[in-house]
């Protein structure tokens, strides 16, 4: 999909397996493939997202609350701000590909007027690879997680477009 620019990790404990050095910031310089990292259940560690020029997104769904307990009767909040956290369904579209990408964003960052349809930018988008065990069976894939997301192409832009 993209390239992979950078490891932010915020936690203390960080452990990379396979003997890879890190430097006092937490970030290593190596390559991703094959390497385990785990700092505990209150670090949050991701892979930031660069994207192609070509890249683009659009809305596929509204956003919705996204939950920190199984019975849904908490919402998930920003650790930093305490802003709700929701979960919105984007299309990704990159040269000759496309996918649907869940991306959790806090509801702060969120525009008004944001409609199924619209194109926006995901702003500092960063992706988590996770795996669990659940029921004797193996789930794992990418969490996606965005400060904010930019609308693209709305009316002040086609006014500036207009006018030259």
């Amino acid at each position: 999909m993209a390239q992979l620019l950078m490891i932010r990790a915020e936690c203390p404990d960080l452990v990379a397996q396979r003997g890879e050095d890190f430097d006092e910031g937490g970030f290593g310089g190596f390559g991703a493939a094959g390497l385990t990292l785990s700092g505990g259940a209150d670090c949050d560690i991701g892979i930031r997202v660069g994207l192609l020029p070509t890249a683009s997104f659009m809305v596929g769904t509204m956003p919705v609350p996204k939950y920190a307990d199984a019975e849904k009767t908490q919402f998930a909040t920003d650790r930093e701000t305490g802003a709700k956290l929701k979960t919105i369904t984007l299309f990704f579209m990159e040269e000759d590909r496309a996918e649907a990408l869940k991306i959790t964003v806090p509801e702060t960052g969120l525009p008004n007027g944001l409609k199924p349809g619209m194109p926006v930018m995901p702003v500092e988008l960063f992706a988590t690879p996770w795996a669990r065990i659940f029921n004797g069976q193996l789930a794992d894939g990418i969490a996606y997680r965005a400060d904010r997301l930019d609308l693209v192409g709305g009316p002040d832009s086609a006014a500036e477009d207009e006018a030259a």
